[in-house]
C-alpha cells in the first residue's frame, strides 16, 4: 500500500491537492525568462504545473483567487517587502505554503 505526500503545512480551509494531477506551483521572481526555480521545476514533467510572474501585485492577485498550495518567491523582487504580500495574502484568506528565496549574499545582510 503507498500512501500520499501530504504538505506539512496543511491547516483546514488550505488548497487541495489532488496527487494524480501535476501540482501548481507559483514562482514569482524578476527575470522570469532567465529563471532557474521555473526551469529546475519545468525538468520534473508532469510533477508541476508552473504559473510565473514578475510583480508583486500580479502575484497577490493569483494568491487571492487562483489555487496554488505552495508559492516559491524571490525576496530580491519589487519595491516592497516580500513580509507586505505574505501579509495581504493571508489576509485575502490563502492559506498555502510561501518559500521566500534569496541569494547567498542576501544572507550576508
Amino acid at each position: 500500500m503507498t500512501s500520499k505526500p501530504c504538505l506539512s503545512g496543511e491547516t483546514p480551509g488550505s488548497p487541495a491537492v489532488d496527487w494524480g494531477e501535476p501540482l501548481p506551483v507559483l514562482v514569482v521572481e524578476q527575470d522570469e525568462g532567465e529563471s532557474v526555480i521555473a526551469g529546475l521545476l519545468h525538468q520534473a514533467s508532469g510533477i508541476y504545473e508552473i504559473t510565473s510572474v514578475e510583480h508583486l501585485d500580479d502575484a497577490l492577485a493569483l494568491l487571492r483567487y487562483g489555487d496554488y498550495p505552495i508559492c516559491l518567491l524571490d525576496a530580491d523582487i519589487g519595491d516592497r517587502p516580500v513580509d507586505v504580500l505574505l501579509g495581504r495574502a493571508r489576509r485575502s484568506g490563502y492559506r498555502g505554503a510561501c518559500i521566500v528565496l534569496c541569494d547567498h549574499a542576501d544572507l550576508a545582510t
